[in-house]
């Protein structure tokens, strides 16, 4: 990759992938895709992020905030890409614009296909509570009541090195 994307622009093309399909996805779910996105991507590819953006260990599990912004609404509410105007749209003419702009290889295409694959698959809950079990979320709210707000950064290097550690054992 020749640098590193806007996170909002990777989740926009997260969220088009999914409509095409004819599938939603949630604010919720979309950070925790994000987020595994992120992390097996630093795995991968040789320790580059594909955003430069760290999450913060919010209460449900890593959150990006200019991606929370981008996307004001509920938890749960289903999520689409796009401006009023491309309402008429196919899902598949906005996947396939989104796509173009990324400019992703082919290999980054295959990865991240796989990744979506698997943790679309994923209910949002079952996503938070994984994120919740795993160190690079925990090690980040050390010391924080249960459920107290945070927005404590989980750096990319304890995420490269856990997930690095994961796929080595």
């Amino acid at each position: 990759m020749e640098k590193s994307k806007e996170t909002v622009d990777v989740a926009k093309f997260i969220i088009a992938y999914y409509n095409n399909l004819g599938e939603t996805i949630s604010q919720l779910k979309l950070h925790k895709v994000l987020y595994y996105t992120q992390a097996w991507y630093l795995v991968n590819f040789d320790g580059e992020p594909i955003f430069t953006e760290e999450p913060e260990a919010w209460l449900n599990g890593p959150v990006y905030p200019s991606v929370y912004r981008e996307f004001p609404s509920k938890k749960f509410a289903p999520l689409k890409v796009g401006s009023f105007a491309d309402a008429l749209k196919k899902p598949s003419t906005i996947f396939e614009e989104q796509k173009a702009a990324m400019n992703f290889t082919a290999r980054e295409e295959k990865f991240m296909d796989a990744i979506f694959k698997k943790y679309g698959a994923m209910q949002d809950l079952l996503l938070v509570y994984t994120t919740h079990e795993e160190d690079p979320w925990i090690n980040a709210r050390k010391g924080l009541p249960p459920f107290s707000r945070s927005n404590e950064k989980i750096t990319l290097e304890s995420m490269r090195t856990y997930y690095k550690k994961r796929l080595e054992s």
